[in-house]
């Protein structure tokens, strides 16, 4: 019956389940996949940019060291090279003023109100 609602179902036992609907007019080319064990983390993203069916670039990079952490973005090559670069840049300001490290949960908050903000 899950079937033939949903198009992909990504189950890994004691970890996660994801299940998504496929609809081919947002469906885009891009993968980013990120797991979370408990002293581990495994971060995957394909290295394709694309603009609608050409393919632009065989080596883009979507996952940035950010100080001691790492980010993965996916999107339109230039917005997402861009965010990212504000985040790492508004995070490396922070360390300066302050002289503390942003933990892991104060750059995602951080990320988060940032793409809320510019959301709304």
């Amino acid at each position: 019956q899950a079937a033939g609602r949903y198009s992909w179902l990504l189950h890994i036992p004691g970890i996660a389940s994801l299940v998504g609907p496929l609809d081919h007019h947002t469906m885009g080319t891009e993968a980013t996949f990120g797991l979370c064990g408990k002293d581990f983390v495994i971060l995957a993203a394909d290295c394709q940019a694309a603009f609608s069916i050409i393919r632009m670039k065989d080596d883009a990079d979507k996952i940035w060291q950010v100080e001691n952490m790492l980010f993965a973005a996916s999107g339109p090559p230039a917005d997402t090279a861009n965010f990212v670069e504000f985040i790492e840049k508004n995070i490396k300001l922070h360390t300066l003023r302050t002289g503390l490290h942003l933990s892991t949960k104060a750059a995602a908050n951080y990320t988060r109100n940032e793409l809320a903000t510019a959301l709304r």
